[in-house]
């Protein structure tokens, strides 16, 4: 979640998170949020909102990946356990500009 595509009001935007994920639950669609510790904060005042995986982001400057696996991972809000981790950023592979990301074998809702 990059903080610069939401509004300063952070109550305002737990209520956009909330209805989006009541949204998708009812259709049994599973959510996740894409951020760091620190926009989540910024968005959220480090709200917990039930519900969502987390796929966070733990990178360095280009070309030096941190490790892909989770043992980075501090805890904030509610997240506990994170599903996902982009641990490299802007690296070419086969000629094709990817970020890199790890992820864990089974979904887990905090």
């Amino acid at each position: 979640m990059n903080k610069y595509y939401f509004h300063r009001d952070q109550a305002e935007n737990v209520a956009l998170i909330n209805d989006m994920v009541a949204a998708a639950k009812q259709h049994n669609v599973g959510t996740g949020v894409y951020t760091t510790e620190r926009d989540w904060n910024e968005i959220t005042n480090g709200t917990s909102i039930d519900n969502l995986e987390l796929w966070y982001v733990h990178t360095k400057p280009i070309g030096h990946p941190t490790a892909p696996d989770f043992s980075d991972f501090s805890p904030f809000a509610n997240f506990k356990t994170p599903q996902m981790k982009q641990y490299s950023q802007s690296e070419w592979i086969c000629n094709a500009l990817v970020d890199r990301d790890v992820y864990r074998d089974e979904p887990r809702n905090n």
